[in-house]
């Protein structure tokens, strides 16, 4: 069976691959190495556009665009005012909520000398 390195999904990292499992257990790459040459041996064995992918993704890199609108930039700001309004009136209930709601957007805060910190993961 062949296969080429043009896939759709190129270097993306899929959790439910074998080489993920190895990389996910203690960065045991040795493991994921032996897992790339079982590849290659037994090809039918496997899910090659994942796997040829999350590798990629690990030892080559991610392609991935980080980057974030102005738009999204100004929502999470206006969030954090909310949620600064209401730590300040006493209102921890609904700072709790903002934060969790930040949360799901893959935003990171930190509140440092009476500022608010965020950062995207």
């Amino acid at each position: 069976k062949r296969f080429t390195a043009s896939y759709p999904n190129k270097n993306k990292f899929f959790s439910d691959t074998k080489i993920a499992e190895a990389i996910l257990d203690d960065l045991n790459t040795p493991k994921a190495l032996s897992i790339m040459q079982e590849i290659i041996n037994k090809p039918d064995d496997f899910d090659l556009e994942k796997e040829i992918s999350t590798y990629k993704y690990i030892f080559e890199g991610s392609s991935q665009d980080l980057s974030i609108s102005e738009a999204d930039k100004d929502k999470i700001n206006h969030l954090i005012e909310l949620r600064l309004t209401a730590k300040n009136n006493g209102d921890y209930e609904t700072a709790d909520n903002i934060r969790d709601e930040l949360s799901k957007m893959n935003v990171a805060i930190k509140d440092i000398n009476g500022k608010t910190e965020w950062e995207i993961l």
